[in-house]
């Protein structure tokens, strides 16, 4: 069984644009040292985190879309990255869904895998 942990993909889309285009509400925005991110909720998850390097354009970094939590179940259900894919479809690429396998193996899905979840 897969346990999708992350999606991650490249824009040059602002957090601001991000987060609404996803549908964080109500969404933070902080940034520290190397990173900027925006933690909100999304449906039923209230630990939504968008993050990425700012010491670089936008669109020259991957962006990442995770569950921010302590929480020993912090998978994201295909239907929430399926949600977050959709939304972004017409303003990123390079989309990757990142996860482990039942057996502690992680995973990498590339763009064409991620189209099929």
């Amino acid at each position: 069984m897969k346990t999708y942990l992350s999606i991650s993909f490249r824009t040059g889309l602002s957090l601001e644009e991000l987060a609404e285009r996803v549908g964080l509400d109500p969404v933070e925005f902080d940034a520290e040292n190397e990173d900027e991110w925006a933690l909100g909720t999304l449906g039923d998850f209230n630990d939504i985190d968008i993050a990425r390097t700012h010491l670089v354009p936008a669109s020259e970094t991957q962006t990442s879309v995770c569950r921010y939590t302590s929480d020993t179940d912090r998978g994201m259900p295909v239907e929430l990255l399926r949600s977050i894919r959709s939304s972004l479809r017409d303003v990123a690429t390079e989309f990757e869904v990142h996860g482990t396998e039942s057996t502690g193996q992680w995973f990498k899905l590339g763009s064409e895998e991620v189209e099929r979840l």
